[in-house]
């Protein structure tokens, strides 16, 4: 991807803490209902903060540049100067008006949310618009300084607001847990052992499930760095670690399946289908069909239920919020908006449609299981063989995480299919849409036939009721099941309207998608035209793109040594260890990307120094010739001189001897 010219280059990481600060009276442009004001006062305003942008924009004239400059740079601190596609402006910078501002800031904050890295943004916003890269001509260096520390504050935006769903997030999970092991004794203590026992099992299956994942995730890895993660999930905190590794922004480990943070939402996921919902479960069954009905144990399951659903909302939001996704596929990441506010609207939605989902699912299922159990696991059963079906008929069972071995792959992708498919079911997951998991089509399904299986679960548990064959000691009215189903359903519906309403209109194509796992990663490798994109495909299952494999194989052959030449930004060491061994037809090639950066940079300290070795070695040998040179010349030249000597000693008689003769020759 294009990036911003070296000379007005600079790393975000350089920018002090200062310069990432716009202060609240530079937040006064971001209001157009101000009072128009003269360009020389907003300018001062702007400027006499000392912050990062407005020291910057002090070095522009106070003439006309200086007011578009303010217009733009207030334009795009306006939360709805938003866009899912690239606005398009021709203008050129003379002609610009406030309009004009607002189109080119909109584009500005697109290119920011959908690329990778803050000097990409900009350099394709400068070739984007015409007056920019005008501005950026007459203001070399300066201009752009100004468009990166804005890339950077919106950016660390986004960051603190992440760092703070983060935090609250592994407080309500350790809340949770405290909650769980309350009610684990509360069991114990009445004598209903069953359900203390299911709790801890269920602990100890997410405890396992965590453990496998952590092997997967670190396969490549040393077996100390293996064993490491697996003491920090048997200790209970992985969590907190996965939490600082995002918080801190570390880097992705060479070989491992995901990132950091896709890595901590998958253990979420691990904890909500093997703790969270069948934690649930056992609670709401224990409260309808035990003795126990204390305000502690609706609390503690009103936590559970409520953990369940922040970490599914969470979950969905971190992943549609990647600017790496976006990027590669922009027709389904993007329905979070950037705006702050719409943004707080939009995970409400997806929080209220997600735990209405969870509580009326959990409910019915406890109110079919007082009846019997065996119902409930029946209907379980049946609903994932019908899906595990649909997947083999539409020939995309193979779960995407790459896997070596036939036998390891069906087994991987069974447990990783029921997994998401059973968060699905009673979370409303809406990541689980994607072609990669659920499918679009297969996820509406879900969401439709969840009132049905509802509603019949809680007339089952009223017919039972009415046979008088039981024992509760508290029975539910029919207005009492049906009204509280009722309301979940309905507020969960009103939740999705919102929901749909607020995204844009081309994300709706999204929920009846008919589009499977290994057509979606076809279409990003033939229908993606930068490298970075299309490379992705290598990181999925090789089943996943079996039909393309020859075509990406052609093309990784001939791209790999440009790579290798040119070293893109985005070809580092992650992407590099996820291609595989036998797509790389040359050893030499092949051992040169499995070769680290550390390694690459002692490699190259190692050639320096055998360089500089050698260099040093030739100038001394070059010296010793240089002197053997001048040696040598100067024998010759002795010899020579003593020949000439000995060679006119010589002539000088035999000269002698002719002027005789000649002198005798001539005399009469």
């Amino acid at each position: 991807m294009p990036s911003m010219p070296k000379s007005s280059q600079i790393s975000p990481a350089c920018i002090k803490e200062e310069d990432n600060r716009v202060r609240d009276e530079i937040l006064v442009l971001r209001t157009s209902d101000q009072p128009a004001r003269p360009c020389g006062h907003v300018a001062q305003q702007f400027t006499s903060n000392n912050g990062g942008i407005g020291r910057q924009l002090s070095r522009f004239p106070l003439k006309d540049d200086a007011t578009r400059i303010l217009n733009l740079m207030a334009a795009i601190m306006k939360p709805k100067t938003l866009a899912s596609t690239l606005p398009s402006c021709m203008t050129p910078s003379s002609s610009m008006t406030k309009a004009d501002c607002v189109d080119i800031a909109r584009g500005f904050n697109y290119l920011t949310k959908t690329t990778a890295e803050d000097g990409d943004a900009v350099g394709e916003f400068l070739k984007a618009y015409p007056a920019m890269q005008e501005l950026s001509e007459r203001y070399p260096g300066t201009f752009e300084d100004v468009l990166l520390l804005a890339s950077v504050r919106l950016a660390s935006d986004n960051k603190k607001y992440a760092l703070v769903r983060l935090l609250f997030g592994a407080l309500l999970s350790t809340f949770d847990s405290m909650t769980d092991i309350y009610m684990i004794f509360v069991f114990w203590r009445t004598g209903e052992k069953v359900y203390a026992y299911a709790t801890v099992g269920f602990i100890m299956l997410s405890l396992f499930l965590q453990v496998l994942f952590v092997v997967l995730q670190n396969r490549k890895q040393p077996k100390g760095k293996i064993i490491k993660e697996c003491l920090y999930v048997m200790s209970l905190t992985k969590p907190g670690v996965d939490a600082y590794r995002v918080a801190i922004n570390a880097e992705d480990v060479p070989g491992s399946i995901c990132s950091p943070r896709s890595e901590m939402m998958y253990f979420k996921g691990v904890e909500l289908f093997a703790e969270a919902i069948p934690g649930s479960l056992v609670q709401s069954y224990a409260f309808l069909a035990g003795s126990n009905q204390s305000s502690a144990a609706v609390f503690s399951l009103a936590v559970s239920v409520s953990v369940a659903a922040f970490t599914s909302t969470t979950i969905s939001f971190d992943i549609d919020m990647d600017r790496i996704k976006r990027g590669h596929s922009p027709n389904f990441y993007g329905y979070i908006p950037d705006a702050t506010s719409k943004r707080v609207k939009m995970f409400l939605y997806i929080f209220l449609l997600s735990a209405c989902q969870i509580s009326a699912k959990i409910i019915a299922c406890s109110l079919c299981a007082v009846e019997s159990s065996k119902i409930v696991l029946t209907y379980l059963g049946v609903d994932m063989l019908f899906f595990l079906v649909y997947k083999l008929l539409r020939r995309d069972y193979q779960y995407w995480i790459p896997t070596n071995g036939c036998v390891i792959s069906v087994v991987i992708s069974l447990l990783f299919r029921v997994i998401v498919k059973s968060i699905t079911d009673f979370t409303g997951l809406l990541h689980a849409r994607h072609p990669l998991e659920l499918g679009g089509t297969y996820w509406t399904f879900t969401l439709v036939s969840t009132p049905v299986v509802c509603f019949y679960f809680g007339f089952r548990y009223l017919s039972f009721v009415a046979s008088g064959d039981h024992d509760l000691v508290t029975v539910l009215k029919p207005s009492q099941v049906y009204g509280t189903i009722g309301s979940l359903l309905l507020v969960q519906l009103i939740s999705l309207g919102y929901f749909l309403k607020t995204i844009d209109r081309k994300f709706i194509k999204t929920f009846t998608s008919t589009e499977t796992g290994n057509q979606y990663c076809e279409n990003i490798f033939l229908k993606s035209e930068e490298d970075e994109h299309r490379i992705y495909i290598l990181s999925k299952n090789r089943h996943k793109w079996r039909r393309v494999e020859s075509q990406v194989i052609d093309w990784l052959n001939n791209m790999i040594l440009v790579w290798q030449e040119e070293q893109p930004e985005w070809y580092n060491d992650q992407v590099r260890a996820t291609i595989p061994d036998w797509c790389v037809r040359d050893k030499e090639t092949l051992h040169m990307i499995r070769v680290s950066r550390e390694e690459r940079a002692t490699i190259a300290a190692r050639e320096i120094a055998k360089n500089r070795r050698r260099s040093v070695v030739a100038e001394i040998l070059q010296e010793c010739r240089l002197e053997m040179e001048v040696v040598e010349t100067e024998v010759e030249v002795r010899e020579a001189v003593s020949d000439s000597s000995s060679s006119d000693g010589k002539w000088g008689n035999s000269s002698s001897g002719e002027g005789e003769a000649t002198m005798t020759f001539q005399s009469p």
